[in-house]
C-alpha cells in the first residue's frame, strides 16, 4: 500500500434567506433538478441520486447525489428559507475545488440567498488535520452571483 496521503476536500455551504421562498424549498423534484444542473454544468459526473421530502406541510428535503468525484448532498428548511450543502470531493485537487466552486456559484445565482457561509475542510487518510470544530471561522459574507455563474 502506497504511504502517499492524497487530501480530501470537503465544501461546506449554508445559505440565508434564499429569495426563491419556501415553496422552492420543499419541493423534492424541483431541488433534484437544480443540483442535477449544477453538478452537470460544474463537470461532475453523477452516478445517482436518492431524495427524501419529510412529510407535513412546509417541511424540507433532503438529497444525496452520488458523482464520481465522490458526493453532493443538500438539505432544506423553507420555514427559514434555508439550505445547506456539503460536497465532498476523495481528491482535493484544482481542477475539483474549481468543479465545487462553479456550482456554489451556479445555485446561489438560482437559490439568491441574502448571505452565505463557506468552510472548507481538507481531510488526510490516517491522520489528524484539524482540531475538532473548524480550524479556521466560517466565512460569512453577502451572497452576490455572477453571470457568468449561470452561462454555459
Amino acid at each position: 500500500m502506497s504511504q502517499h496521503r492524497r487530501p480530501h476536500l470537503q465544501v461546506l455551504v449554508d445559505f440565508y434567506h434564499c429569495a426563491v421562498g419556501p415553496q422552492a424549498l420543499q419541493h423534492s423534484t424541483g431541488i433534484r433538478h437544480t443540483l442535477r444542473e449544477a453538478i452537470q454544468k460544474s463537470g461532475m459526473r453523477i452516478v445517482d441520486s436518492l431524495f427524501h421530502r419529510f412529510a407535513g406541510q412546509g417541511q424540507g428535503v433532503t438529497g444525496v447525489f452520488i458523482v464520481a468525484e465522490s458526493h453532493l448532498i443538500v438539505h432544506t428548511w423553507p420555514e427559514h428559507r434555508f439550505l445547506t450543502l456539503d460536497i465532498f470531493f476523495c481528491n482535493a485537487t484544482g481542477s475539483n475545488e474549481r468543479k465545487a466552486q462553479h456550482a456554489v456559484r451556479w445555485l446561489v445565482a438560482h437559490y439568491r440567498p441574502r448571505w452565505i457561509t463557506t468552510r472548507r475542510i481538507r481531510h488526510t487518510q490516517g491522520t489528524r488535520t484539524h482540531s475538532p470544530g473548524p480550524r479556521h471561522p466560517p466565512t460569512l459574507r453577502r451572497a452576490r452571483p455572477r453571470a457568468s455563474a449561470v452561462r454555459d
